[in-house]
């Protein structure tokens, strides 16, 4: 919420931090900005928007496994669930990373099916770039299985330098505050441990 403000502000010092991923609080600041509310509110009212938009897409990915029943009844215990319900009521990130999660996961699907869905890919990765630093593997390890049902084509490697366009910013930030570049201080950390 600090860096929500901080970024509604302008105050680039305070918004940008090497720890932190940016997408879920530049979307928190620009709501900040827009409407004027503070930066818990803004955050608590994106999270819980995004925990509602994550619905319609967790619906078709249980329709497409398991079949329109199961999907209603996935939905509901989505709905019920008190974790999630404290993500979003919270504030928290992580409904934005169940999205990008849900995307990508429909983009296998989707391609499995035969049919195309780089756009959705390219969305859920570019989400999951920018949300979370654990996140970076998860995205990498949905476009090794997308990229093994599309056989490696051209499209597969458009969502590749896709994504590693969308942490360039991270590594930026990292690299202004401590030299080095990679997309966050936990990266840092584990490069430094291995090497």
């Amino acid at each position: 919420a600090p860096m929500a403000e901080a970024f509604a502000e302008g105050n680039w010092q305070e918004f940008f931090h090497p720890r932190f991923p940016m997408l879920f609080q530049c979307c928190a600041g620009v709501l900040v900005y827009v409407t004027g509310l503070p930066g818990d509110l803004a955050c608590i009212l994106l999270s819980t928007c995004l925990w509602g938009a994550v619905i319609p897409w967790l619906f078709l990915v249980a329709e497409r496994l398991f079949g329109r029943q199961c999907a209603w009844v996935t939905v509901g215990l989505y709905c019920i669930c008190p974790m999630l319900l404290t993500w979003a009521f919270f504030g928290l990130r992580e409904p934005l990373r169940t999205l990008g999660m849900v995307w990508c996961v429909l983009a296998i699907l989707r391609r499995m099916d035969g049919e195309r869905a780089l756009g959705l890919l390219c969305a859920g990765l570019f989400v999951l770039c920018l949300v979370r630093s654990d996140t970076l593997l998860q995205a990498g390890f949905l476009w090794c299985f997308y990229a093994w049902f599309d056989r490696f084509r051209w499209q597969t490697w458009c969502a590749a330098a896709w994504a590693a366009l969308s942490i360039q910013p991270l590594c930026w930030v990292t690299w202004t505050w401590l030299g080095v570049w990679l997309p966050s201080t936990q990266w840092v950390l584990a490069w430094e441990r291995l090497f």
